[in-house]
């Protein structure tokens, strides 16, 4: 109200004293005056807010009170919104307001021809489509999906999702129901995981609740999703106990544990691991999988202890999740934390060493310390020094292609020179990276046997 009066008086030290407010005063004291403003003398209000550095505030502002006069005309009003450079927040918050008002002040009907018209408008824009169609939808979500399918197939495309979000939040079972009555199997499909994940995103325990209402083949994704939500947004202790609840009923978990590891192992890697050990067979993959996906984690909180249980899997040669030893250094590597990756070489099983420097040396490249990885390979074996070169040459060249040719002649034995120079000449063939002069030069270290490729 104080503004309001002073405005009338001093229009210009009204808005010079509103803009020096702190928030969440200034905003409101700030439109107050510019409303009387362009009430008063519009032309002179741009004036002071350009020179006051409240121009785009003003030009909001005015927009809206353009947008507003257009009340009882919602296409041009739409339009006025659309062509308005006030950002895409101010745009939605405008859009809304008007579709409130168009829909409580005429119905539903008149509003829904307004959906082809943001679809066309916003299609590019998926989240802010969403949103838009949501917020019509949310008034009668029924009516509002069957005026959609009376509409091109490109343009039910784009309005599902809104339509499914707000009605899976008021009537998920009708929403589920009218799903089944589509003719299109891949529809159906769609339709499907998208109005359960909106329902989960809304309410994951009702989900849980009543999965006889959602088909088998998205019975399981349904689970997964609810248990992640609730691990997210209550605790990571209820959502271990509605899996638990699940298992004992007989309901598909697999996919849920997996879910609740990943979501855990991102805070807290040890709890992570300990849920992957206790929800999942000894010897069975499921573990294994897990475990490779939150070891390289818990290897940057504690080392020793990923590499602990890397050890507790036998290697297998066999086996695709053979131990885990390499894992648990890439993981320290490849997050720039070289010399503890290097100290849990120490730790590494015979099998996996190799991998292991490997991981190491590419780690030292990317992470600009190419002198480091030639050092790498001291502690090793003539036939394994020629083995890691070879491992660390491709990534060497696609990083630093000029320091690994300037290194060829570093190295201390031929066969070593032999075979990076071979990788550098493979992998030239896929991006150029080396001139002509260079590329002659490399050939120099191929050793006759070989041939020049």
């Amino acid at each position: 109200m104080v503004f309001g009066e002073w405005s009338l008086l001093d229009l210009q030290a009204a808005l010079q004293m509103a803009s020096t407010l702190e928030e969440p005063y200034r905003e409101q004291a700030v439109r107050t005056v510019l409303e009387i403003g362009f009430e008063q003398e519009p032309t002179n209000v741009i004036e002071i807010s350009r020179a006051l550095g409240l121009e785009s505030t003003a030009q909001q502002l005015n927009t809206e009170s353009q947008v507003m006069s257009l009340v009882d005309d919602p296409n041009r009003a739409l339009d006025q919104v659309a062509s308005a450079n006030i950002g895409e927040d101010r745009q939605r918050t405008l859009i809304r307001h008007m579709l409130d008002i168009w829909i409580h002040r005429d119905g539903i009907e008149p509003v829904l021809p307004l959906l082809q018209k943001l679809q066309a408008t916003y299609g590019e824009n998926k989240r802010l489509l969403v949103e838009l169609v949501s917020s019509i939808a949310e008034h009668d979500p029924e009516r509002t999906w069957e005026y959609m399918l009376s509409t091109p197939t490109e343009v039910q495309n784009r309005l599902r999702e809104g339509i499914l979000f707000a009605w899976v939040e008021s009537d998920p079972q009708r929403a589920l129901i009218a799903l089944t009555e589509q003719e299109s199997p891949e529809l159906l499909y769609l339709d499907f995981n998208q109005a359960v994940d909106a329902w989960g995103y809304r309410n994951p325990k009702e989900v849980l609740e009543n999965l006889d209402w959602i088909p088998p083949e998205h019975v399981e994704s349904a689970i997964a999703d609810a248990i992640r939500r609730i691990a997210e947004d209550e605790s990571v202790m209820e959502a271990e106990r509605l899996l638990k609840e699940l298992k004992s009923r007989g309901e598909p978990d697999g996919r849920a544990i997996s879910a609740l590891v990943h979501t855990v192992g991102r805070l807290d890697p040890v709890a992570a691991v300990a849920l992957a050990l206790s929800h999942t067979e000894e010897d069975g993959p499921e573990r294994d999988l897990l475990l490779l996906l939150v070891l390289p984690k818990l290897a940057l909180v504690d080392p020793v202890q990923a590499m602990k249980t890397a050890h507790e899997h036998p290697y297998d040669e066999s086996s695709y999740f053979s131990g885990m030893d390499d894992d648990v250094v890439e993981g320290l590597a490849s997050n720039g934390r070289l010399t503890e990756a290097k100290e849990a070489l120490g730790m590494v099983r015979e099998p996996m060493r190799m991998k292991s420097y490997a991981a190491l040396g590419m780690a030292y490249i990317e992470f600009d310390q190419p002198e480091e990885a030639i050092n790498l390979a001291d502690d090793l074996s003539k036939s394994d020094r020629i083995e890691y070169f070879k491992s660390v040459a491709y990534t060497w060249f696609f990083l630093n292609p000029d320091h690994v040719v300037s290194t060829l002649v570093r190295l201390p034995e031929e066969d070593e020179r032999d075979v990076v120079a071979r990788e550098i000449l493979g992998a030239q063939q896929i991006v150029d990276h080396l001139w002509p002069q260079q590329i002659e030069y490399v050939k120099t270290f191929l050793q006759e046997k070989g041939g020049t490729e």
